[in-house]
């Protein structure tokens, strides 16, 4: 999942620590507000780039790791994973219009389908959608996003910190 070397090696680590400290507080925030604005400029601007640069033409599922990676790293499970709630199972989480067919995010929702076809993937969903410790975590992150956006509407400088959820 993780390349041992090299440049993929190095974008595998950059894409984790980009879906920790960026996207997920962006896909929790988009969930608890039902306002996918700020997702789907976020997506656009970093993401769909990505796919750009590893051509990734929809025909096959290519790794953000680089061009000649087709198998997912840690890196795509982890964005597979915070997109979830917006792309998977028809949108369950009701940010409609990040999954919508002319939404500007439409390679990504490719990308995201073809990621679903991996029979590692398909496994992992099915152990995570029995987790209840994964409900839970999915649900304080929507909550703590909406307080803090309410707590301090104008600073946009927040949602940019990875949101850390810790249980007693």
């Amino acid at each position: 999942m993780v390349p041992r070397t090299g440049q993929t090696r190095w974008a595998v680590e950059r894409w984790v620590e980009w879906e920790a400290s960026t996207l997920a507080p962006a896909v929790a925030l988009a969930c608890a507000s039902k306002d996918p604005t700020a997702l789907t400029a976020l997506l656009s601007d970093s993401l769909k780039v990505r796919l750009a640069e590893v051509a990734f033409d929809g025909s096959q599922f290519t790794s953000l790791a680089g061009k000649n990676v087709f198998q997912p790293t840690l890196a795509d499970v982890a964005i597979f994973a915070s997109l979830y709630a917006v792309l998977g199972e028809n949108g369950a989480a009701g940010v409609v219009t990040v999954s919508a067919p002319d939404s500007p995010v439409t390679t990504i929702t490719k990308w995201f389908n073809l990621l679903t076809t991996n029979e590692r993937v398909k496994q992992g969903l099915g152990d995570s959608k029995a987790s209840p410790l994964t409900a839970c975590a999915s649900c304080a992150l929507d909550g703590n996003a909406l307080k803090v956006r309410v707590a301090f509407p104008k600073s946009r400088r927040l949602f940019t910190a990875p949101c850390r959820v810790h249980y007693s």
